[in-house]
């Protein structure tokens, strides 16, 4: 978002959190799975932890 707001580039968030029941079900590994920000149990993904 830091870097959106400094390009001024209008930003949104598609999905925040990954859903097992997306897409095909014989896929785990399927993108419909995992297209959110945050993990399926909730945690962040890499891309949402800061390095300080």
């Amino acid at each position: 978002m830091t870097w959106a707001k400094k390009m001024n580039i209008t930003t949104f968030f598609f999905e925040a959190f990954d859903e097992d029941w997306k897409g095909d079900p014989n896929n785990p590994l399927g993108a419909e799975k995992h297209w959110g920000l945050y993990n399926i149990d909730r945690s962040p993904k890499k891309v949402l932890i800061q390095n300080h």
